[in-house]
């Protein structure tokens, strides 16, 4: 692909090496999944590795299950150059660059934590998109109950035992949250009461 191709996409340089096992993690279970979850979507985004391999067969072996494109390995000054140019002191790193040359919003150096952190919710990487995740993120903690922290979107029940039987979902049910809960246990250290007067509140 020419570079000429990737203007207007937002763009993820991709700093990372095969023999720092740190990047092979985030490489396969985070950065690929959601690049193609991205793609399939059809969102603007396009990711270019920037190898810290020390030989061409560790570049090739860990380039060979990326499905995004590479800086060649034989170009050290243009990787060197990019590891100056934005500061690169540890990998893994994503730098996630934005077509709109904006001050607030043309260069994010943390897009590893990131899409930990929001995954592909996360994109387009924007000032006002992190701050929305951030937002949503302060209000489910302030509201947070057993179905927050014990279910997902796409699972609401538990494993039972002997597994693989499965425990019907009651969380969606409970009325309590987390700090009425706190409440309660605090009330009955203080008053020093007993397991079974617990239950019986």
């Amino acid at each position: 692909m020419k570079v000429s191709d990737l203007e207007g996409k937002v763009l993820g340089l991709y700093f990372s090496a095969n023999w720092y096992a740190p990047c092979r993690s985030f490489t396969s279970q985070v950065l690929i999944g959601a690049y193609q979850d991205l793609k399939s979507n059809g969102s603007n985004f396009e990711i270019v590795f920037v190898s810290s391999d020390e030989d061409l067969d560790a570049f090739n072996n860990y380039r060979a299950n990326m499905p995004w494109l590479s800086i060649p390995f034989s170009d050290l000054e243009t990787k060197k150059a990019l590891n100056s140019k934005f500061d690169v002191e540890a990998i893994p790193c994503l730098v996630i660059l934005h077509p709109k040359d904006n001050k607030d919003e043309a260069t994010l150096h943390d897009g590893v934590e990131l899409l930990h952190r929001f995954g592909v919710q996360a994109f387009p990487f924007t000032k006002e998109r992190l701050e929305e995740l951030k937002l949503e993120e302060k209000e489910k903690h302030e509201r947070q109950t057993l179905t927050n922290l014990l279910a997902c979107h796409n699972r609401d029940y538990l494993l039972g035992h002997p597994a693989p039987r499965q425990v019907s979902s009651y969380l969606a049910s409970l009325k309590f949250n987390l700090i009425s809960l706190q409440a309660v246990l605090i009330l009955c250290c203080c008053q020093n009461c007993s397991f079974k007067t617990f239950n019986d509140l």
